[in-house]
């Protein structure tokens, strides 16, 4: 991959794979240990894919993957470059509005999406719709209470209020206004129960951060790995990411 590349300097953070792939890995070990989801012959749908690290890495162990994104020219660069990693197709849709019959996937996938939707009641309403019974989403998903922002990286941003964060975002030339739309931690449970039943997977992930590839940043430090374990539980809420894992009734 070439840093020069327009979509990865569109989708910024796509220039480290290696991450992306780490993050595939560490969601597939946590669907298997907490909630017993192999990919194996599953049918998987990955919301909001951009240009599609995760999705090839899913789509080499699942039956069949799907990567929906709205973005035309992340659709056009993951279908050239990750279209050989097993059965893996990439088309472009609205997250708010799924192109696919009901029922239809054992597995969906929302990582750090609903922040760019304008509907957020849609887009949850529309995994649940196409998750056949019994089905599982994984949605991972940062809140308000995030002191560096992840897209623009600046402090306290989805804190303020979008007054003060579009006067921010000016000020240091990172656009004209603030767009995403991140929701309290402590409102994510009763959100995702329009899926079905969600299960907090973080702090299983903090409990064992070399098992999950955690070990590295804050928690390369041994010492930091031994107070997050301790305290997994509070440490998991008060993370920047809650990795969440919802299972839609039989």
């Amino acid at each position: 991959m070439k840093p020069e590349d327009p979509t990865l300097e569109r989708f910024a953070f796509l220039h480290d794979p290696a991450g992306r792939a780490a993050r595939a890995r560490r969601m597939i070990a946590l669907l298997r240990d907490c909630a017993g989801v192999s990919l194996n012959g599953k049918r998987v749908l990955d919301v909001g894919c951009s240009a599609g690290l995760m999705t090839r890495e899913i789509g080499a162990q699942a039956h069949f993957t799907i990567g929906l994104e709205i973005a035309a020219d992340a659709v056009e660069y993951a279908g050239a470059h990750h279209a050989r990693y097993g059965e893996v197709a990439f088309i472009r849709g609205s997250a708010e509005s799924l192109p696919f019959p009901p029922a239809v996937f054992d597995l969906v996938i929302c990582n750090h999406v609903y922040e760019h939707v304008d509907d957020l009641h849609a887009l949850l309403a529309e995994i649940e719709r196409v998750l056949r019974p019994g089905g599982v989403c994984w949605f991972a998903a940062g809140h308000t209470f995030q002191l560096l922002e992840p897209h623009h990286h600046l402090p306290f941003l989805s804190i303020m209020p979008r007054s003060w964060a579009g006067a921010l975002m000016r000020l240091f030339r990172r656009g004209s206004s603030y767009e995403e739309r991140f929701v309290p931690p402590w409102r994510l449970p009763s959100i995702l129960r329009v899926i079905g039943t969600p299960r907090l997977a973080s702090a299983t992930a903090l409990r064992d951060p070399e098992r999950y590839e955690l070990a590295t940043g804050l928690l390369g430090s041994r010492l930091m790995r031994r107070l997050v374990r301790r305290f997994a539980g509070p440490a998991a809420w008060l993370a920047p990411t809650h990795l969440w894992i919802v299972e839609k009734p039989l």
